[in-house]
């Protein structure tokens, strides 16, 4: 008995040394540049003591508790390994990806050291990635989704034959069901496989009461290589003017009071040119959200802010992107987008951009109703 005691006891304090022994390697460097980048469960992660040694950080571990405590010039980080809760300077974060431990050592999600770990202990700017805790979506009330292609249009096709218009539809079915569940009201553009006009699908983001519209894509490209996560808003190289005279002609104003007779097409260009102006920055900032969200919760590069001459953009009446959630011509890409349980992180990463743009501002369609109303 007291053999197997001691034994018992040898193990623990084997262990409690190779832990000790992962984290005083914060004194040293391994690999380029210090950092080496391991994958666990097909995440990115880097040793916490790769990350701790260059920078001064000094940490302590409890092997019992499973806490690591981190902490350098007034600030401190304490995290859980196998948990997503984070407590920084005494206030809690989501990292939604958990802190890991792996042949000895704990590490850390390498979204979280490049946004807010790198910001915090070497004084750049850092971004907190907790949606989650910012209650609702502000004056957002209906958000239009528009799953591309379907029916006769499949869209682009993977090398495994992987469809465009079946990851999309998926992913915006998913995207509204977590809207939904936080009382935003949704719109569905298509929710079966069928085949929607792009004439329709601009009727339908048009309608009265509609907040938001954002359109779902996958990517594709002769290039294998090409991957990583897009958004697209309305391009300023299309003339506004033009737009607004075409509108004024072949598309309704909702001008949220009436004229003393009937507006000229003049006084409606001016209105709808106004719409554009306003739609078009609103949009590059919910782009800016969407991949700022994106690059926080999903490990996938982040490719940016576009502009493009798309048909359900150039005919919006209200803030629309478009999103590219990846390239299906990319291996690696079509397998992540193969499962679901990625398809319902990029729908969780959508819904965290809408709701950081959101809280960033006058996010609203009432703002167009004001703006309208200062026109008249």
């Amino acid at each position: 008995m007291k053999d197997r005691c001691n034994k018992k006891n040898m193990a623990v304090l084997l262990a409690a040394v190779l832990v000790s022994a992962a984290l005083t390697g914060c004194a040293t460097t391994s690999g380029r540049n210090g950092m080496d980048v391991t994958r666990i469960n097909g995440r990115r992660y880097i040793e916490l003591g790769a990350f701790c040694g260059p920078r001064g950080v000094k940490t302590s571990y409890d092997p019992v508790t499973r806490v690591a405590t981190l902490s350098k010039s007034g600030h401190q980080v304490r995290m859980v390994v196998d948990d997503t809760c984070i407590l920084i300077d005494g206030v809690f974060h989501n990292i939604r990806t958990p802190v890991a431990y792996s042949q000895g050592s704990v590490h850390i999600p390498y979204h979280f050291y490049r946004d807010v770990l790198d910001g915090l202990f070497e004084r750049r700017p850092m971004v907190i990635c907790d949606y989650l805790e910012r209650p609702g979506f502000g004056r957002i009330k209906k958000i239009v989704i528009d799953a591309g292609h379907g029916g006769k249009d499949p869209g682009a096709i993977g090398r495994t034959g992987l469809r465009e218009k079946d990851v999309t539809l998926d992913i915006s079915k998913r995207l509204a069901d977590l809207l939904s569940a936080e009382g935003v009201e949704t719109s569905m553009v298509r929710s079966t496989d069928r085949f929607v006009p792009l004439e329709e699908r601009v009727k339908i983001g048009n309608r009265p009461g509609n907040s938001l519209f954002v359109s779902i894509h996958a990517n594709a490209n002769p290039s294998r290589s090409m991957r990583g996560f897009e958004v697209y808003y309305m391009t300023p190289r299309i003339s506004d003017t033009e737009r607004a005279f075409s509108c004024a002609r072949n598309e309704q104003l909702e001008l949220g009071g009436s004229f003393a007779g009937t507006p000229s097409l003049d006084l409606k260009a001016l209105l709808w040119d106004m719409v554009h102006t306003y739609n078009r920055a609103k949009s590059i900032l919910l782009s800016k959200s969407l991949c700022k969200a994106t690059g926080c919760s999903l490990d996938t590069r982040i490719i940016g802010v576009k502009s493009a001459n798309y048909h359900v953009l150039r005919g919006s009446a209200i803030p629309a992107v478009l999103v590219e959630v990846g390239f299906l011509s990319n291996a690696s890409e079509e397998q992540m987008l193969k499962d679901g349980s990625y398809r319902q992180r990029v729908a969780q990463a959508i819904h965290d951009g809408i709701k950081d743009f959101a809280h960033a501002g006058d996010s609203d369609s009432g703002g167009q109703t004001a703006l309208l109303r200062s026109a008249r």
